[in-house]
């Protein structure tokens, strides 16, 4: 019989309790939960690659709630008419 040596475990994500993305801080990394809003507005947002359980990191938010992500190395630019219907929850890998 031999003896195996396993490869050490993989961080798990840490995940924190869901908010409203124009609730979230900037310069974290957060997943999509949900995203609460009319059918055409969701398949926009869809297309661009905004999907329930993706990680983005948010770049920049103002005061009215626009907000700048990034999402696969790409900007996207959110509305302060979209960012209170995603709802998020903050994302980092444990040490």
């Amino acid at each position: 019989m031999s003896l195996r040596i396993l490869p050490p475990p993989l961080p798990r994500p840490v995940l924190g309790p869901p908010q409203r993305l124009k609730d979230a801080a900037e310069g974290g990394n957060y997943q999509i939960i949900a995203m609460r809003m009319d059918p055409g507005t969701r398949k926009k947002l869809e297309d661009l690659g905004l999907l329930p359980s993706r990680i983005f990191q948010l770049l920049f938010q103002d005061p009215t709630g626009r907000a700048v992500l990034r999402l696969d190395g790409e900007l996207i630019l959110l509305g302060r008419r979209e960012t209170p219907h995603i709802e998020v929850r903050s994302w980092k890998l444990s040490s």
